[in-house]
């Protein structure tokens, strides 16, 4: 799932536990945002489809189960084609799990081989937010319009953290040391804490059209409240130790597991009292124009 300079910027790991926790979150991204497939995009006549930053391929199983279950593959355009790229290949599915899915090795930041050129009805990225600057995401989109079809959707969906500080939880003592490392390692590395507002940007300079974007809420929605903690505790349970070390707030590993032990204490403690960090999802999409 990562993008971009990991060494410098993007904190987690690309093992076992960490592709567990993607699958996971995977589960709960769809139902905040109510499906893999944003409900703007028409799916008619989606014949291929890729997923930059795939990860665990799971978006593109997904998205496969949505578009048999409208239209049933082979179909009058033809068997559709399901292509996962992603920097590493080391949370790829074994082949007894790709189910009629492809998948490389392929960095966001730089141009797609010529032969992916003009191909997909439908490009997906999905929460790049802790893997790209602020400056990089313009490329990105430069780098995905080439392999869109004409009259093929870009879709990106990704973390939108801008309204924590102006959320009861800042002023929270439980809650405040964690969103105030999650921001100093956001500043540090020119990270955008809302991506879907830089993507606008990048969409109308790479001249896509028919733009739209959509802010979804997790705070608030009762049905969602009990994974929502469960989520935001597995979130930050991976990235807290990395990131305080990236930030300098303490100087060894073992300083850095026993000071995330500490905060994500505080975080349960604030889930105790029937609550959710004010985290949203942001989706947007856009057009290549024929």
């Amino acid at each position: 799932m990562i993008m971009g300079d990991m060494q410098e910027v993007y904190p987690l790991a690309r093992d076992e536990a960490e592709s567990i926790r993607l699958n996971a979150q995977h589960n709960m991204l769809v139902d905040i945002v109510g499906g893999p497939i944003d409900k703007s995009i028409p799916l008619e006549n989606i014949s291929s489809v890729a997923d930059v930053a795939t990860g665990t391929g799971i978006w593109l199983l997904d998205a496969q189960a949505q578009l048999n279950a409208h239209t049933p593959s082979p179909t009058a355009i033809g068997t559709r084609t399901y292509h996962g790229f992603d920097i590493s290949a080391a949370q790829f599915p074994p082949s007894s799990e790709k189910q009629g899915i492809s998948l490389s090795v392929h960095d966001i930041l730089h141009p797609f081989p010529t032969e992916h050129h003009n191909r997909y009805d439908l490009v997906h990225v999905r929460m790049l937010v802790a893997a790209l600057k602020a400056e990089e995401y313009e490329v990105a989109v430069r780098n995905l319009v080439p392999i869109l079809k004409p009259g093929g959707y870009l879709q990106w969906t990704d973390l939108d953290s801008s309204s924590l500080p102006s959320s009861p939880s800042f002023t929270d003592p439980r809650t405040r040391p964690i969103i105030t490392s999650w921001f100093k390692f956001f500043e540090l590395n020119n990270l955008s804490t809302c991506p879907t507002t830089t993507l606008r940007s990048a969409y109308e300079s790479s001249k896509l059209v028919d733009i739209s974007s959509t802010t979804y809420l997790v705070r608030g929605r009762d049905e969602l409240k009990e994974r929502a903690q469960v989520w935001e505790i597995q979130g930050f349970s991976a990235f807290m130790a990395p990131v305080l070390m990236a930030t300098g707030e303490v100087g060894s590993q073992k300083e850095a597991e026993k000071r995330a032990k500490e905060v994500i204490g505080g975080l349960q403690e604030y889930f105790y009292d029937d609550e959710v960090l004010d985290l949203r999802m942001g989706v947007i999409v856009g057009r290549k124009a024929v």
